[in-house]
């Protein structure tokens, strides 16, 4: 009936089978988490330069707060006082903004932030930001 042979043939047939399937889906799932880790560091990116955008409005607004305090001849006190408590709740908003960001990312990929504070985050944007800017070129 059958020789030995094919019986061979055809059980490498289903092993060679069984392994280029594994190999397959062993490079799909690696090349799909290689993907969403790229899309999350570009989310990431965006994120952390909306925020340094955010955080360089509100300087303006204090600064032209400020100014306008100047103009309308407010005493010394109370522009000291201001500029005392705006740099007090921009500093709070600084680390909520950062801790906020955080708790919202995605549990599994909590283990590859870089940061965990205000300067930490910024100093990671600017690093990214030049990578990005040598890709360019």
């Amino acid at each position: 009936m059958y020789s030995g042979n094919s019986v061979e043939t055809v059980l490498i047939f289903i092993m060679g089978s069984i392994c280029g399937i594994s190999v397959y889906r062993a490079f799909t799932i690696i090349m799909g988490a290689t993907t969403g880790i790229v899309m999350f560091r570009q989310a990431e990116y965006m994120c952390l330069q909306l925020l340094a955008l955010s955080l360089e409005d509100a300087s303006n607004l204090k600064t032209t707060k400020q100014m306008i305090l100047e103009k309308l001849e407010y005493p010394d006190n109370v522009i000291k006082i201001t500029r005392n408590e705006d740099s007090h709740n921009l500093s709070a908003w600084k680390q909520d903004a950062i801790k906020r960001l955080i708790e919202r990312y995605p549990p599994n990929y909590r283990r590859i932030i870089h940061y965990h504070n205000w300067q930490g985050a910024m100093n990671y944007f600017q690093k990214q930001r030049k990578n990005i800017c040598n890709l360019d070129e």
